[in-house]
């Protein structure tokens, strides 16, 4: 049994070690030998288009011509309000909870669903990652991570991790600039 951090456990999966299913443990053991079926190319996973995102104008930002004056705006009663949808930290944290107790295929697919509806969250596509290298699918981990990027360029977890990537995929030079630009972001946001 191997034990490591959160950072290098795509490392020891893309080496054919398992993880033991302890949430949290990052802990790791050799696979029994598996069946040459077992070693088909994993599928090239297919992301579902990106929504097309339009701002309808709303009250807030349409100048009002006669607004109505405060005593005159009724005010509806606390039951009447609908129900705010959870909020997407909410949800992500559900799916990170769901990938902690080993229900990866579960997570991965609320975390796909997520995306096609938030496909704008830069967290959403850092989980994602997160998921698909538990999973050991490097390449669908590697994309998701620079989409994540590509939306908060100073998204220090989805950096740290691409950085693990590229070093476990020999590019050590690669890793080691997004390891100094993840550090600058941290400097830079606590200070």
């Amino acid at each position: 049994m191997i034990f490591v951090g959160p950072a290098e456990a795509s490392l020891l999966t893309r080496e054919g070690l398992a993880g033991a299913g302890v949430p949290l443990a990052f802990a790791f053991h050799a696979q029994p030998a598996a069946s040459p079926s077992s070693h088909a190319p994993a599928a090239q996973m297919v992301l579902p288009p990106q929504p097309v995102i339009t701002r309808a104008r709303s009250a807030a930002t349409t100048p009002a011509r006669h607004a109505a004056p405060v005593s005159d705006v009724a005010t509806s009663s606390p039951s009447a309000q609908p129900t705010p949808a959870p909020s997407l930290e909410a949800a992500l944290a559900a799916m990170a909870a769901m990938a902690d107790r080993g229900e990866l295929d579960r997570a991965l697919a609320a975390c796909q669903q997520f995306l096609a509806e938030h496909g704008t969250s830069a967290d959403g596509w850092c989980l994602l990652g997160v998921l698909h290298d538990a999973s050991g699918r490097a390449t669908e981990a590697h994309a998701a991570y620079r989409k994540a990027v590509y939306l908060d360029p100073g998204h220090e977890e989805a950096l740290y991790h691409l950085a693990a990537l590229l070093d476990s995929g020999g590019d050590t030079a690669g890793a080691h600039r997004l390891r100094e630009r993840a550090q600058r972001h941290a400097r830079m946001s606590h200070d």
